[in-house]
């Protein structure tokens, strides 16, 4: 685990994932057009996924299920590399613990995919499990993205204080 987590806290990796991670942002603006819409991701409940996902035609499926698979799939390890990597490298003495909300979120966006995805094959029935997934995720990642925030503050005030002595 600390050779991960010294990986994840480099300089270059986090530069990286944060570049990766607004690319592949940018990136899904464009995705709607290729659904018809919005992306399922977006939906916070299976009745609105669900609505969503009977508003598309076979090909919006087919192209949703690429994006999810390949887009979607790189994006939480574009986040989830950036706020572990922030949160492994500024919380040193207790890091193991404070890139948690980070994994756990990556963990749970690629359970998301996966019932997306299968719903999109044919099996809508199994978006029952976004009411529970996706606002895990959603709250998993603000709370990582938080605690990034935290982290990153607590280092500029550090290091000024550094500089002005």
């Amino acid at each position: 685990m600390t050779k991960l987590l010294d990986f994840l806290s480099s300089t270059r990796i986090i530069i990286a994932s944060l570049i990766i991670m607004i690319v592949i942002g940018v990136v899904f603006s464009f995705m709607p057009r290729l659904v018809g819409g919005e992306l399922l991701d977006m939906q916070m409940s299976a009745i609105d996924a669900n609505a969503r996902l009977s508003e598309m035609s076979s090909w919006h499926k087919s192209n949703h299920i690429f994006i999810t698979l390949f887009l979607d799939s790189l994006y939480p390890l574009a986040y989830g590399g950036f706020l572990a990597g922030i949160a492994a490298r500024f919380a040193k003495p207790w890091r193991k613990f404070a890139v948690i909300p980070a994994f756990a979120t990556i963990i749970v966006d690629f359970a998301e995919n996966l019932v997306q995805v299968v719903a999109l094959a044919g099996s809508a029935n199994i978006l029952i499990l976004k009411n529970i997934i996706t606002p895990i995720k959603f709250g998993g990642l603000f709370f990582a993205a938080i605690l990034a925030l935290i982290l990153l503050l607590i280092a500029l005030v550090k290091w000024m204080r550094k500089q002005l002595n």
